[in-house]
C-alpha cells in the first residue's frame, strides 16, 4: 500500500484547480496518488493537468453533480495508508503534508485530523453586545451553539478558528481533512444521497466516525493549515441552497443526534430559528429568501418522516422539477 492518496473533487473551478495544483507541485513532501473527480468539463480539466505531468494524477469523470459521490468514487480508487481531502479552490502550505503524517505516526489512536483554513474565517474583533451575549449564553444552554468543534442537541456544530492549541473535536472540516485508509476499510462512506455541494456532509460523515470510534479519535492540529478561496457554487440557485441547508440539516439532526426527547426537539427548533435568521441575514433579496424560507420549512412539516426514511424524492423539491436530470 502507498502512503498518501489526495482526492479533489472538482465542478468547472478550473482557474482555480490551477492555483491548487501549483501550491501542491511546491510540497516538501509530495503526495503518492493525487485522484480528481470532475463533475463538469473533462476537455477543460485535461487541458489544465498538461502543465502538472509531474504530479501523480489521476484523473475520473461523475456524471451526477454531487460533492458526497465524488468523494466516495475517490476512495474506491485511493490506495493510501492516509487518505487527503481538499477542495478544488484551496490552496496547501509546503509542509502539509509532513505535518499530518508526523501528527498520525505520533497518535496511533487518531483516525481523522482537520486544521487551520485561512482566509474567509477571520475573527471578528468586536466586542459582543449585550444582547449578542445572552443569546449565545441561551443557544448554549439549549444545545444551539457550541465554543468548540462540537455536535450540540440542536443539530448546529461549533468552529474553531485561529486557534493556537490541539484540540479534540466531534467533526471534521470536509474541504481539508485527513483520515486513515482503516476508517474506509471499516465501511464508512459519504451520504450517496446528498447532491450538489451537499450542505454538511463532512459533519455528518466525521460525527459518524467520532461516534464510532470515541473521544480522542478526531483532531484539530493549528499547524495543520491550507488557504481557502471560497469560490461560490454556481451550479445551486439561491433558493437551492436554501432549501438544501434546511432539509439536509433536518437528516443530519434527526438520524445522527435525535434522541426521542421533547427537549430535544426544542433544541433543534432553537437551533433552526437561529439558522433561519443567519440565512435571511447572508442574503440581499430580504422577501424572496424568507419565501424560499417558509417553503422549505412547509414542505418538511408536511414530509418530514418520508425524508427521515429516504422515502419521498427531496432532491427533486430541492432542485426544482426542470433541474433533476441525473440525480440520486
Amino acid at each position: 500500500m502507498i502512503k498518501t492518496t489526495l482526492i479533489i473533487p472538482t465542478l468547472n473551478r478550473h482557474k482555480d484547480l490551477i492555483k491548487c495544483l501549483n501550491s501542491i507541485a511546491k510540497l516538501k513532501v509530495a503526495f503518492d496518488e493525487i485522484i480528481i473527480i470532475e463533475q463538469g468539463d473533462m476537455n477543460k480539466t485535461n487541458d489544465v493537468l498538461v502543465d502538472f505531468k509531474n504530479l501523480n494524477i489521476s484523473l475520473y469523470c461523475l456524471h451526477v453533480k454531487s460533492l458526497t459521490q465524488a468523494r466516495n468514487m475517490g476512495v474506491e480508487k485511493s490506495k493510501g495508508e492516509f487518505v487527503f481531502f481538499i477542495d478544488s479552490d484551496t490552496e496547501l502550505k509546503q509542509n502539509y503534508v509532513e505535518v499530518a503524517l508526523d501528527y498520525f505516526s505520533d497518535h496511533p489512536k487518531v483516525v481523522g485530523i482537520t486544521g487551520e483554513i485561512e482566509q474567509g474565517n477571520k475573527i471578528n474583533d468586536k466586542h459582543l453586545s449585550i444582547w449578542s451575549f445572552i443569546k449565545m449564553c441561551f443557544g448554549v444552554i439549549l444545545g444551539a451553539h457550541s465554543f468548540k468543534m462540537r455536535i450540540t442537541r440542536s443539530g448546529q456544530y461549533g468552529r474553531l478558528f485561529n486557534q493556537s492549541k490541539q484540540q479534540k473535536v466531534q467533526w471534521l472540516h470536509g474541504g481539508h481533512v485527513a483520515y486513515r485508509q482503516t476508517v474506509f476499510a471499516q465501511g464508512f462512506r459519504f451520504n450517496q444521497d446528498f447532491i450538489r455541494w451537499s450542505s454538511g456532509e463532512d459533519v455528518m460523515f466525521s460525527y459518524q466516525v467520532y461516534k464510532h470510534y470515541g473521544d480522542g479519535s478526531l483532531m484539530y492540529l493549528p499547524e495543520f493549515r491550507l488557504a481557502h478561496n471560497c469560490s461560490a457554487d454556481t451550479s445551486l440557485t439561491n433558493e437551492s441552497v436554501v432549501k438544501m441547508r434546511v432539509i439536509y440539516r433536518f437528516i443530519f439532526w434527526k438520524k445522527e443526534v435525535y434522541q426521542h426527547s421533547s427537549f430535544n426537539l426544542l433544541c433543534y427548533l432553537w437551533g433552526q430559528l437561529g439558522l433561519t435568521v443567519a440565512i435571511i441575514r447572508e442574503n440581499k433579496n430580504k422577501l424572496a429568501t424568507v419565501r424560499y424560507l417558509f417553503k422549505s420549512y412547509w414542505y418538511l412539516a408536511k414530509n418530514w418522516r418520508g425524508i427521515a426514511d429516504n422515502s419521498v424524492a427531496y432532491n427533486t423539491f430541492i432542485l426544482g422539477k426542470k433541474n433533476t436530470k441525473n440525480i440520486p
